[in-house]
């Protein structure tokens, strides 16, 4: 790789350890940024860890169902006046990072969103329906009134006129993948869990949350198999979009199935 300059940005990751995958992704970011902050949910004897040669910070907060807590922790820990947020499986692509330097220049923009490619395999992934683009808001200025809400399927509070859509990639491979097999299924539990006590919050009646639970499937496959064109990816986007329509889906249902016992 080309010796870059570095930049004033901070870039946060989120981790449940300090594992090979996490160190491969700070490997690949800390040779062109200025800080690197890791938020691990779950506990290191050591605790917080500064180191001056990468500029890397490691911090522990305890997962508490809520990734809107994780993420707003680790932009409280930033010093930069642009952060970009990655998951610990995430790695940008060479023409995102390139393109950095020029974007964090731009006043009339707050926060870029860039297309995400969701891997199956070392080398194939998922081109169309709700899995790509796939456009995540992910670098943004460090204001105090940019924050993340939402436990599950967090947004940023940034006004969309303040934001720009680029045809650049995050690279999305998952170490605990949903859509690789019909097994993958177990690995939506957690995120199932938290999106129906989420549900449970909200002012849904019984009737409602089993309505929703039904249709909200159906809908969901024909606009992202059907309409958005998953079709296209074949048996694999078959097998994406009924996993994860089935998984917004069991929210509803495990919301219903709460409140009825």
């Amino acid at each position: 790789m080309l010796k870059r300059n570095r930049i004033m940005l901070s870039i946060i990751i989120i981790t449940r350890n300090t594992s090979y995958v996490v160190q491969q992704v700070i490997k690949s970011v800390k040779t062109f940024v200025d800080e690197i902050v890791v938020v691990q949910n779950e506990k290191i004897d050591r605790g917080k860890v500064d180191s001056p040669q990468t500029k890397e910070k490691i911090y522990y907060l305890p997962f508490e169902n809520d990734f809107s807590k994780l993420r707003n922790f680790g932009i409280s820990k930033a010093k930069n006046k642009w952060i970009l947020v990655l998951d610990s499986d995430e790695q940008l692509s060479m023409e995102l990072i390139e393109a950095i330097p020029s974007l964090i220049k731009d006043p009339h923009i707050d926060g870029y969103w860039f297309r995400r490619k969701t891997y199956i395999s070392k080398v194939r992934y998922l081109r169309y329906g709700f899995f790509y683009p796939d456009y995540q808001l992910r670098l943004f200025r460090n204001k105090k009134e940019y924050r993340y809400v939402g436990a599950i399927h967090e947004q940023l509070t940034i006004p969309k006129e303040r934001t720009k859509e680029l045809p650049l990639d995050i690279l999305h491979f998952p170490t605990n993948p949903k859509y690789t097999s019909w097994l993958d299924f177990k690995n939506m539990m957690p995120y199932i869990r938290i999106q129906a006590t989420e549900l449970q919050k909200r002012r849904f009646s019984i009737m409602q949350l089993f309505w929703l639970g039904c249709s909200s499937f159906w809908k969901l496959l024909f606009d992202g198999f059907i309409h958005g064109k998953g079709f296209l990816d074949g048996y694999a986007g078959f097998r994406a979009h009924v996993l994860f329509s089935l998984s917004i889906s069991a929210g509803y249902f495990l919301a219903w199935y709460k409140k009825i016992t």
